[in-house]
């Protein structure tokens, strides 16, 4: 809160009051404030990172493509609010809710030893993380048409040169050599 306050984003002077309003609807100051449009989001997360020493990261606009999306399981993305969103050789950068999540911390580091890689951690907002996740929904629709349009494909081939037994037997014996 207080650096809410010095960087100017919270007036020291409502600050009591938005206490008191938090408690009378039972949620966290930060939430409250949130909540209330007093303070965007970003700046609520920009704001925790600078005291965290992380960066943050604002990830809207930012499409990630599926090879390194898919380098976080969609589930385990989900379930400990981390994605990845980009790389370069073998450094791939994560962006977390909460950097300070053991848990998170722990899984992304067992996928980064499985793969040999390393890891740039940054802080994204609640909003920014949806905003990837769904970038998942969208890959997994991708790669449905995919398949959808490989099995038309198929099925246009077969139809076009059938294999039928005997078809491909006298075509065998056409095609074979005189001796």
């Amino acid at each position: 809160v207080e650096r809410l306050v010095a960087t100017n984003l919270l007036p020291a002077d409502r600050v009591t009051a938005y206490r008191q309003d938090a408690r009378k609807a039972s949620r966290g100051l930060l939430e409250h404030l949130q909540l209330e449009r007093v303070i965007r989001e970003e700046d609520i997360v920009r704001t925790k990172a600078a005291v965290l020493h992380v960066p943050y990261i604002d990830v809207f606009g930012r499409i990630v493509r599926g090879e390194i999306l898919n380098l976080i399981a969609q589930e385990v993305a989900e379930n400990y609010q981390m994605v990845a969103f980009s790389q370069v050789g073998n450094e791939v950068s994560v962006a977390m809710v909460d950097p300070t999540d053991f848990k998170a911390l722990e899984a992304i580091e067992f996928i980064a030893r499985k793969n040999r890689l390393q890891i740039r951690y940054s802080m994204v907002s609640d909003s920014g993380l949806k905003y990837i996740l769904r970038q998942y929904e969208s890959l997994s629709a991708e790669v449905e048409e995919a398949l959808k349009s490989a099995e038309s494909e198929a099925v246009q081939f077969t139809a076009e040169h059938p294999t039928g037994e005997e078809h491909g037997v006298e075509e065998v014996i056409r095609r074979a050599p005189v001796s």
